[in-house]
């Protein structure tokens, strides 16, 4: 999206898949859908937490914070926050401890220079209705990244989007309706191209 915004004539057209716009909302709706997974194992007092928290007013690094210590308390359910009510915690996803482990390691570096850089919590969704291209917003009904206010924003402001809701999938649709997400992609891709495919 800054890409975009500030390089516009070197952007044809943009596809988002379950993008967060807004991470101090994408963290705080992450955080009501925990609460639910907490109340279906019976951890009440961890569920209140979550929603303090959530519907609260601190400010967004806490909330970041809460997101991290709250998460933890989940253990390996904590991926099921990101998959549909009965999703299966992605574990059909086929990684070695070693790529997972560097995964993380990864993860964590990028996250140090979104902090450093001191921006991490701009909202993003100012510039949507600056955006010039044709954007796809592709969504999992039951992803907790790109809340409700995120994905009505973009419909109302993107002069030339498109939505598509996949209702099987959470975070990742790539992966859960992997043939739909292709046949979607590929589709709009060549909606865009006006010159010949070779």
């Amino acid at each position: 999206m800054l890409y975009a915004s500030h390089y516009p004539n070197s952007v044809e057209s943009l596809i988002l898949e379950g993008p967060s716009l807004d991470l101090a909302k994408s963290l705080r709706n992450w955080l009501r859908k925990a609460a639910s997974l907490y109340e279906s194992i019976g951890n009440v007092d961890q569920a209140r937490a979550c929603l303090a928290v959530a519907n609260g007013s601190q400010p967004p690094f806490e909330v970041l914070d809460a997101f991290f210590e709250l998460g933890q308390g989940l253990g390996e359910r904590r991926m099921k926050v990101y998959t549909p009510n009965d999703g299966n915690n992605y574990t059909e996803m086929q990684y070695s401890d070693s790529q997972i482990e560097e995964y993380g390691r990864r993860s964590n570096i990028h996250l140090s220079k979104l902090i450093d850089e001191g921006r991490i919590f701009d909202s993003v969704l100012p510039m949507l209705k600056e955006l010039s291209v044709p954007a796809l917003l592709i969504k999992g009904r039951h992803d907790p990244v790109i809340c409700e206010v995120q994905t009505q924003t973009f419909v109302r402001d993107v002069r030339n989007g498109f939505l598509k809701i996949y209702d099987e999938s959470g975070h990742l649709p790539h992966f859960e309706e992997p043939d739909r997400f292709a046949m979607d992609v590929i589709q709009f891709v060549l909606e865009q191209d006006h010159s010949s495919v070779y």
